[in-house]
């Protein structure tokens, strides 16, 4: 069974479209992520992942390694 982790985010990811599609491009694409959606109201991705495969620390750690800044 999928988990979900919210990721807030306080960079431009939410002020851009091509930022929005790149995080989700980079995200969709990662092993063990199922879905990404941007929550726009609180400023963070819901992340569908495999808990199995990864966990919400490894999600934190890749939204940075991608230039955004969790919060």
């Amino acid at each position: 069974m999928d988990s979900i982790a919210t990721v807030p985010v306080i960079d431009t990811v939410f002020e851009c479209d091509n930022c929005e599609n790149t995080i989700i491009t980079v995200l969709e694409g990662t092993a063990g992520i199922d879905g990404v959606t941007i929550e726009t109201d609180n400023r963070a991705l819901a992340i569908e992942y495999d808990p199995e495969t990864t966990n919400d620390e490894e999600l934190h750690e890749i939204v940075e390694m991608w230039g955004y800044a969790p919060e």
